[in-house]
């Protein structure tokens, strides 16, 4: 059975994983920093608009919303807002959601890079799957988000 013995401009297959590896992992931490600094500045950064192109007519479309609506996850909280109030409420769980999903997906990633870094240096081939396995299915995920809602991202916000 042949081996690759080479990749990534002439280095070995197991440098060039283990700077995949690196580059996830930095990625990862980078993505729990800016979660967690969303965290710490959410009530600054969404009482504040800096900008109106959230609100302009070419990014407001109509049809079904790919986040849940008010009508059915919002109770006693949303009682006696006005339609702005509860738009602006809205807008705010919605950015809530959106940066939980993407601190867990960051969160998986960083352990999956940690398999991954592992299996090339206890030279466990088997420690390669779980990040192959997650890296499709995070390319599958996205690439169905951008072929079913590309122009619902930005009313999302």
């Amino acid at each position: 059975m042949p081996w690759l013995s080479s990749c990534c401009c002439g280095f070995s297959v197991r440098t060039g994983t283990r700077a995949i590896a690196i580059l996830s992992l930095v990625y990862s931490v980078l993505g729990l920093l800016m979660v967690g600094t969303f965290n710490i500045e959410k009530d600054k950064l969404l009482d504040k608009p800096s900008h109106n192109w959230p609100n302009s007519p070419s990014y407001q479309g109509g049809g079904n919303p790919i986040l849940p609506t008010p009508e059915w996850t919002f109770g006693k909280e949303t009682e006696g807002m006005t339609e702005e109030e509860l738009k602006e409420f809205e807008k705010k769980k919605r950015l809530e959601l959106i940066m939980t999903v993407y601190a867990v997906s960051v969160s998986v990633n960083f352990l999956v890079s940690l398999s991954l870094l592992a299996g090339v240096k206890l030279e466990k081939r088997w420690l390669l799957v779980p990040w192959i396995s997650w890296n499709t299915l995070s390319l599958t995920v996205s690439q169905m988000a951008v072929f079913y809602a590309p122009n619902k991202v930005c009313v999302l916000l």
